[in-house]
């Protein structure tokens, strides 16, 4: 297995509070972007500890033999990095209201396990076909499962930046576990939402049919998005199976 992963401020925020980490460990990959809350103080802190407590647990899990089956192995992973957030913004002044979105797991040459906090994404690329694994814990989205509005009303939504679940937050969280099958030459994509804001599944399954590489698919979806108004910062992490 191929990844890669990369990040940029953007072209309006002064600090950039997204993280991504990719680690492999013992025949696994683990990957993960998390997305500090804007606006709330410390959310670098927040993304960058979640990252690391969730990547970090896994890897410590698998090192020690001490496995679980993977969903919960994930699961157990986000909740750990959760209250480890909540106790650093609870006993930090400095930290207080800090939180983060989290989309992450563990991939191996058969598919992925995904956890997903918050409204970054995970995307699956098939034959020829890009699909969102992930669901959005935000406001559009729970217009848009109700028919209150469309998919594409919630992108220009005024309150399409507000999340519903998020790390950080309370000392307990409800995390939401995908199992995606892969075959060879499939991609996942993890992204913030500096990235799935600024360009369309079409977009993005464009760049994947011009350059599948992980290094080349992300520096291509990157250039895309700084090449537009790109008011947040963007993360994307590529996986190819």
């Amino acid at each position: 297995m191929r990844s890669c992963g990369i990040t940029d401020i953007g072209k309006v925020r002064k600090e950039n509070q997204d993280s991504f980490v990719i680690e492999r460990v013992a025949g696994y990959t683990l990957g993960v972007v998390c997305d500090g809350m804007g606006g709330a103080r410390s959310g670098n802190v927040a993304s960058a500890l979640a990252a690391e407590c969730f990547t970090g647990h896994i890897a410590d899990r698998i090192s020690a033999g001490d496995m679980l089956p993977l969903p919960e192995l994930v699961r157990e992973a986000a909740i750990y990095a959760n209250v480890k957030v909540y106790d650093r913004a609870f006993t930090d002044f400095t930290c207080e209201g800090m939180g983060t979105t989290l989309v992450g797991g563990v991939f191996t040459d058969s598919g992925a396990i995904i956890a997903n906090i918050g409204d970054s994404r995970a995307y699956m690329i098939s034959r020829g076909v890009i699909w969102q694994i992930s669901t959005d814990h935000s406001y559009v989205e729970e217009l848009v499962q109700k028919g209150i509005i469309t998919r594409k009303e919630a992108k220009t939504h005024p309150r399409r930046n507000y999340i519903t679940r998020a790390l950080g937050i309370g000392r307990e969280v409800e995390c939401d576990v995908y199992e995606a099958d892969a075959e060879k030459g499939n991609i996942i994509l993890l992204c913030s939402d500096g990235l799935s804001n600024m360009l369309g599944d079409d977009e993005m399954l464009a760049a994947a049919k011009e350059d599948p590489s992980p290094d080349g698919l992300c520096k291509k979806l990157m250039d895309l998005a700084l090449s537009r108004e790109a008011t947040d910062n963007i993360t994307v992490a590529a996986f190819e199976f």
